[in-house]
């Protein structure tokens, strides 16, 4: 099958039982469309497919490319950066992958095109980021689509007794009120880095509203009952994961010793988490291991070279800032 005439588009709400159907073929489980309205309603994100055939009376989808948009404190600054997902192509259209023309390369060129356009604006440096799989990785970086500009290392801890943290149930003003009042003391202390905007209305809705996650968060106070540390963990079996935090980083400790702590507690058998390659030694505080995993993190293959070399290991990305964690 030639794709020389199927050009990559923007896909319409109409059209997510295509992507959906895609999904499960490709990752042999459901996406729900609580899911993809949560990844790609109007004003959160963009969804990009290659049609593979347009007169077929059952159409489907040879390649998908999404983009969900995401506020960042880019070095201090506000950037409306785009982090590609759902990256897949359809098994019996994967001959061509290398090639320009193939469905994987005009997904993604469309992708980034939209980087800094109308439908992503609030982003002069066209900055994207993400979480491919090593495969899509790999492919992307042979086609000049995307580069390597960090790395994601897992962090593990043993899980001990201790204090517990408050248990947070509800966005009430009062623990919003917390958790913007943390998100500013981390926005100071990452002003020479990248990271996603974690004040109230992103975080509490993130991890209290999750479609179809469930996230317990905490908050950890002092002695004297200053907030220290709000954070979301994630169960998966005995293992537990520290999927994303808000503090300054002075207060890193006792938010891990929390999460041990709560960990314990639960009959968890391991506390986890994941963090940039150029944060490790900031989230390893009396770590059992930490090491790197298979996924990289993109950035478009024609970033400057000045950008590229301010950006290297600058992101902070955490289990969270994924679509699927």
């Amino acid at each position: 099958m030639t794709f020389a005439s199927h050009q990559a588009e923007l896909l319409s709400p109409a059209q997510w039982p295509l992507v959906e159907a895609l999904f499960k073929q490709v990752f042999g489980h459901a996406l729900p469309r609580e899911l993809t309205q949560w990844k790609y309603a109007p004003g959160r994100g963009l969804s990009i497919g290659v049609l593979a055939d347009h007169s077929s009376p059952t159409p489907r989808l040879a390649a998908h490319c999404g983009l969900m948009l995401r506020d960042l404190s880019a070095f201090g600054e506000p950037v409306r950066a785009a982090q590609l997902t759902d990256l897949m192509v359809a098994p019996q259209d994967r001959g061509r992958l290398l090639r320009m023309g193939s469905p994987f390369a005009k997904v993604v060129g469309h992708a980034l095109a939209q980087l800094g356009s109308a439908t992503n604006p609030g982003n002069p440096d066209r900055l994207t980021f993400g979480f491919p799989s090593a495969r899509a990785m790999r492919l992307a970086e042979r086609l000049g689509l995307v580069r390597e500009i960090d790395q994601v290392h897992e962090v593990c801890w043993t899980p001990a007794p201790g204090p517990l943290p408050q248990a947070v149930e509800t966005a009430d003003r009062a623990i919003a009120g917390i958790v913007d009042h943390l998100w500013s003391l981390m926005r100071q202390d990452l002003a020479d880095a990248l990271i996603g905007v974690r004040d109230a209305n992103y975080f509490l809705g993130r991890y209290l509203h999750h479609p179809t996650r469930k996230y317990q968060l905490h908050l950890v106070r002092s002695s004297q009952g200053s907030p220290l540390a709000v954070f979301a963990l994630r169960r998966d079996e005995n293992r537990v994961e520290l999927s994303d935090w808000v503090a300054p980083l002075a207060t890193i400790p006792d938010m891990l010793s929390a999460a041990r702590a709560v960990s314990w507690a639960e009959s968890g058998t391991t506390l986890t988490s994941w963090i940039t390659q150029g944060f490790v030694e900031r989230l390893a505080v009396d770590a059992a291991s930490h090491g790197p995993t298979e996924f990289r993190i993109i950035c478009r293959g024609d970033l400057p070279a000045a950008l590229w070399q301010r950006h290297h290991h600058r992101w902070w990305l955490t289990p969270g800032d994924t679509d699927y964690r």
